[in-house]
C-alpha cells in the first residue's frame, strides 16, 4: 500500500511521468509479476506519454 500511496501522490501532483518510471522500478526491483494485461496498459500508457517504449519493455520483459 506504501508504493500505491506513492505513485498516486505523483499521479496527484501531475507527475505523470515519475509515476510511470516510478511503478515500472518497483515491478522491475521486487521482481513483481504482472500479467500480459497490465504489461500491455504500461506499454500503452509509455507510447501516450511518448516515454521510450521499447526500454520500458525491455525492461518489463527481462523480469
Amino acid at each position: 500500500s506504501k508504493e500505491i500511496d506513492e505513485i498516486k501522490d505523483f499521479v496527484d501532483y501531475g507527475e505523470y511521468g515519475l509515476a510511470l518510471d516510478t511503478l515500472i522500478d518497483i515491478i522491475k526491483e521486487e521482481n513483481k509479476e504482472i500479467n500480459n494485461d497490465i504489461f500491455q496498459y504500461i506499454a500503452k500508457l509509455s507510447n501516450l506519454m511518448e516515454q521510450n517504449m521499447e526500454a520500458i519493455t525491455k525492461d518489463l520483459i527481462n523480469i
